[in-house]
């Protein structure tokens, strides 16, 4: 996998996400993975809307933040 689409955000920008949260569904050309949290966080801004495609591998899709750091 070298490209993938965001199909769906879980998440919205304020979202206090903890470890084990579905982020969002990504979307390749075999199959649609679950982008799961392993830490807690809150989200601060969502980069690229559900449907954007061809985002390369390791593309930051939104950004978190503690709550103290906002």
């Amino acid at each position: 996998m070298t490209s993938g689409t965001i199909g769906q955000w879980n998440v919205e920008k304020g979202s206090q996400i903890m470890p084990g949260n579905i982020i969002a569904s990504i979307e390749t050309d075999k199959a649609a993975v679950d982008f799961e949290s392993t830490d807690e966080f809150k989200i601060v801004q969502i980069l690229y809307p559900e449907g954007t495609s061809d985002l390369e591998v390791n593309t930051v899709i939104a950004i978190g933040a503690d709550d103290d750091e906002e």
